[in-house]
């Protein structure tokens, strides 16, 4: 099964791999359409992803009993977009982050947060 790409209407994106959504700058706007689209993928695991910390996305992510991750920056490496980093950590790199953040790796099944700073 390839990766698929969801394009939220806030703004946000969501790339749903095999046994893994993975959430981008997700939005109050995009709240719907994700629900949506999560009530036929409810046993997938969610994990939320997002450069600024907004409490009312964060409520929202908590009540669903999903992941967010949250981080100044995702990625300081110029060869990678910082808007779109799915496709460079599907290849299991390790994303170092400086000055606060966390370190996130790509595995098979999913991403797996190696630490967590602030």
């Amino acid at each position: 099964m390839t990766n698929q790409e969801l394009k939220l209407p806030g703004g946000g994106k969501a790339v749903v791999f095999p046994e893994e959504v993975v959430v981008f700058n997700f939005t109050e706007a995009d709240s719907s359409a994700l629900g949506d689209f999560l009530a036929t993928h409810s046993v997938v695991p969610v994990t939320f992803l997002a450069t600024k910390f907004d409490p009312a996305v964060f409520s929202q992510a908590e009540t669903r009993n999903r992941s967010f991750i949250f981080a100044e920056k995702f990625i300081s490496r110029a060869d990678v977009n910082p808007e779109y980093p799915v496709q460079w950590l599907a290849e299991g790199n390790l994303i170092p982050m400086d000055a606060g953040g966390l370190e996130v790796l790509a595995t098979p099944t999913g991403f797996q947060v190696q630490s967590v700073t602030f």
